[in-house]
Parts: structure tokens; sequence; C-alpha cells
């Protein structure tokens, strides 16, 4: 009930697994429901705006993925979090969090 294929790898210095790819066949309204429901994640993520829309029918069903090259950039260089690897938006409260714990900010 749908199909996963995403690359995780140990992370050393986040003592985590880490994924450096996504390459997961999404699923339709009621698959999407099914995993929630597996999991255990019903209540929590069926109101998401994502999962919301597409449990509502508004998204395609889609199939993809693909290297996340900031990720890969973040386990080569040994970076603790992948702001440091690549740009985003981050909300400010990330970013004071970041720069008090840290004393470096996040690439934005």
């Amino acid at each position: 009930r749908g199909l996963n294929g995403d690359l995780l790898v140990w992370n050393p210095v986040t003592q985590e697994r880490h994924e450096l790819s996504s390459m997961g066949i999404r699923v339709d309204p009621a698959g999407l429901a099914r995993q929630l429901r597996a999991r255990g994640l019903w209540e929590a993520w069926r109101e998401r705006p994502y999962h919301r829309a597409l449990l509502a029918g508004h998204l395609p069903h889609t199939i993809g993925g693909g290297i996340g090259q900031g990720r890969v950039v973040q386990l080569l260089l040994r970076l603790p979090h992948i702001g440091l690897a690549s740009h985003s938006l981050w909300p400010e409260p990330v970013l004071r969090e970041w720069r008090e714990r840290h004393g470096r900010p996040l690439m934005q």
C-alpha cells in the first residue's frame, strides 16, 4: 500500500538517520488515509495543508522524488543542520533559536 524508495544513511554528526532521497510514489486519498491510520497519525496529520488538500481531492497523485542535493552536501561537509548547506525561508523563532544555541546563522 504505497511504495517508498527513500535512501537513508546514518549521520554521525546528528546521530540520527539522514534521508538523502525521497523516491516515494505518493498516494491517493484512500491510500493516504490508510497510511496515516496505520501509523497512528490520522488525528495529528489529517488537517495539515498538504494532507487536507490531498484527502479532499484537490491535488494530483504524484510520482517522483530525487536526491536532495542539500542533504548530500550537509552529510559530506558534516554539517549539523540543512540550513548550513542550502538556502531556505526559516521562521524567525527557528533562526533565533539556532543563533542562540550554536552562535552562527542559518542560510537565508
